[in-house]
């Protein structure tokens, strides 16, 4: 008894064949595409070909087009130069208390951050010290009456402002001066207190 799944060998064949037909015929058609997408006009060579004397005035003209890029570019190096040296010599020109405080002040602030306060002379002074001490500004010794002169100068307060910075002046003189005392008593204690276990 035969089964329903099992195909006749002779029923097979004219379908291999049926596919095997339209397989040749499609691949046999695949150079005649290939052929139809090309565009004569991209490879004719006989209108394309160019003289010596033709390539020789390409040349020329891709060497005169560099010559003036290079031409250019130094140029403008150039002027970047005269620029540069010019604001150079700008700075130089400023008096020294000013090259000073924007060096020193736009290392960590927008430059004019001081135009938006105003102190008097002790304000500034403990402003820089501040910034020294407290917030590791670098600022040599010599440089901080300097700069707090200018910026008495150029943002002095005065009024009740300057009143109190002058009143605080005595008061910061004392703490500091019993700071000192009492951290020199403590020493001299804890000296004592090491002499008298030793002996």
């Amino acid at each position: 008894m035969a089964s329903h799944g099992a195909a006749k060998p002779e029923t097979l064949r004219p379908s291999v064949r049926r596919a095997a037909r339209v397989l040749l015929l499609g691949l046999a058609c695949i150079p005649a595409l290939a052929i139809a997408d090309i565009d004569d006009s991209a490879y004719d060579t006989a209108t394309q070909r160019t003289t010596s004397a033709a390539r020789r005035a390409m040349d020329q003209q891709f060497e005169r087009e560099r010559k003036l890029e290079e031409a250019r570019d130094a140029r403008e190096r150039e002027e970047a130069a005269a620029s540069a040296a010019a604001r150079l010599a700008e700075l130089a020109a400023r008096p020294y208390p000013v090259r000073l405080l924007e060096s020193r002040c736009t290392a960590c602030h927008k430059a004019g951050h001081y135009m938006e306060q105003s102190h008097s002379l002790p304000g500034w002074w403990f402003v820089v010290l501040r910034m020294k001490y407290l917030n590791d500004a670098e600022l040599e010794i010599a440089e901080i009456p300097v700069i707090a002169s200018h910026l008495t100068t150029i943002r002095g307060a005065g009024g009740l402002v300057a009143v109190l910075e002058y009143a605080a002046l005595p008061a910061l003189l004392a703490a500091s001066l019993l700071a000192g005392g009492w951290f020199r008593r403590r020493r001299v204690r804890a000296r004592n207190v090491i002499e008298d276990r030793n002996q």
